[in-house]
């Protein structure tokens, strides 16, 4: 049976680096809807083509 502290230490470490790359994707989607929205401002006939690899 393994130590109750080592586990408890193991299960805290597991969930703050899941944590991490949870904010970790939510900052790149958020960079990525940012270059999505400028690109849309800046060429607005262009939405159509820069929407589909958005969300894809």
């Amino acid at each position: 049976m393994a130590d109750p502290t080592i586990v408890a230490g193991a299960l805290i470490g597991g969930g703050l680096i899941l944590g991490g790359g949870a904010i970790g994707a939510g900052i790149g989607d958020g960079i990525a809807g940012n270059a999505l929205i400028s690109g849309i401002a800046r060429q607005p006939e262009a939405q159509g083509r820069l929407f589909t690899p958005f969300f894809i």
